[in-house]
């Protein structure tokens, strides 16, 4: 029969705690008015209802969930990972992924950060995006003598300058990430999320 023009499609959002913020964001995305003119920007305004479950709940669910239900795992836990191996990658580019097979997506950061001409490029990359982005400052730390160079110490005394280092990279890792994690959002929202519903 006819199928109904106005009938809202559902997806389920799995998503562990750790980035529980980016599917709030995404869910924020589904949710606006944005639609310009018949033109439809992201997904269809008013015709996608989401709803964010954690691993557990999604686990505690699974019994009741048909093949017709849209899921999004978000991140790298073991039941994203296990769909990832099966999905299409639509994106693949600077540690970003995000791709589907059927009613299954996926969509996460890799965990190795971005070397410096990745992350120039990357950088260039979300602006396509219009998302403007804090250039991190990235003080990659390869090696115990390359740290001594860069303080500019010698390496007997070293360490503590080492640590800093260290912890400084990883803060940069920390931020470049939630860029990444933005980013990938925004693009999965504009350019697959409406794609992968219609599937």
């Amino acid at each position: 029969m006819f199928e109904n023009q106005n009938a809202k499609t559902e997806l389920m959002i799995v998503c562990d705690e750790k980035l529980m913020e980016y599917a709030n964001y995404l869910m924020a995305l589904i949710g606006q008015n944005d639609d310009v003119d018949g033109e439809v920007v992201g997904t269809k305004d008013g015709m996608v209802t989401a709803a964010i479950y954690t691993p557990k709940n999604y686990k505690d669910t699974l019994p009741k969930i048909t093949s017709n239900t849209h899921i999004l795992f978000i991140g790298s836990f073991k039941e994203a990972k296990e769909q990832g191996k099966n999905v299409d990658f639509k994106l693949d580019k600077y540690g970003m992924r995000y791709g589907w097979l059927g009613k299954r997506a996926v969509m996460y950061v890799d965990d190795k950060m971005l070397k410096k001409d990745e992350y120039e490029k990357f950088l260039d990359f979300s602006g396509k995006y219009q998302k403007k982005f804090e250039k991190a400052t990235v003080n990659i730390v390869n090696s115990l003598p390359d740290a001594a160079k860069w303080i500019g110490v010698f390496l007997p005394v070293v360490y503590p300058a080492a640590i800093y280092g260290l912890i400084s990279g990883g803060i940069a890792h920390k931020k470049i990430k939630d860029q990444q994690y933005r980013c990938l959002t925004m693009a999965l929202y504009l350019d697959g999320l409406q794609k992968f519903l219609e599937g």
